[in-house]
């Protein structure tokens, strides 16, 4: 089709363009909106159609990632994972069907089998973490706090002892991971 599927932050953000490759021209914005497209895993040129996973549109939590489409000209966008939390996709050989796997750090994970067009077809399967939860196990507590600024919400997971005595004090481990070049403590 003589064009180019690009990847660009020229508008503060991630997203696809779709260019022509003999002039090299933007024929359209593909993806935008204040959120990220972080992984393109399908393209399919027969239907002019993208699959893509993005991050910041999931009202929980921005950094869970959700499984998208949409048209090479930028309309009919769809969350193919409209459950809340981070999901991960494997298509089926015939790509017909992918297998939908998602969790929050305080919900065990899900597995389901939807089709293309993201209709759930059935549940797989759900962990069971009972066993887990009799040991005396407890999951992290996700939490939403104000940046300095006051506006900026800034997500985060409180971890607690197994056995914590809400009468006594314990030590603060404040993990900061500033981005993908590294992390602090």
């Amino acid at each position: 089709s003589k064009e180019i599927i690009w990847y660009s932050e020229r508008d503060n953000w991630g997203h696809l363009y779709l260019y022509d490759s003999t002039t090299g021209k933007v024929k359209n914005q593909i993806t935008k909106g204040n959120w990220v497209v972080t992984r393109v895993l399908k393209v399919d040129e027969k239907t002019r159609t993208i699959y893509f996973i993005a991050n910041g549109q999931d009202a929980k939590n921005p950094y869970f990632g959700h499984f998208y489409k949409i048209g090479f000209n930028g309309k009919n966008l769809v969350d193919l994972t409209p459950d809340e939390g981070n999901h991960t996709v494997t298509f089926s050989p015939s790509s017909k069907y992918f297998i939908d796997t998602y969790s929050q750090p305080d919900v065990p994970a899900i597995s389901a089998l939807r089709s293309m067009d993201g209709k759930l077809i059935t549940t797989l399967e759900k962990t069971d973490i009972s066993r887990l939860i009799a040991t005396g196990w407890k999951a992290p507590k996700p939490v939403t706090v104000k940046a300095h600024d006051g506006k900026t919400d800034i997500y985060g997971l409180i971890f607690t002892p197994t056995k914590m005595d809400a009468g006594k004090k314990y030590p603060v481990i404040d993990y900061i991971y500033p981005g993908p070049q590294g992390g602090s403590v």
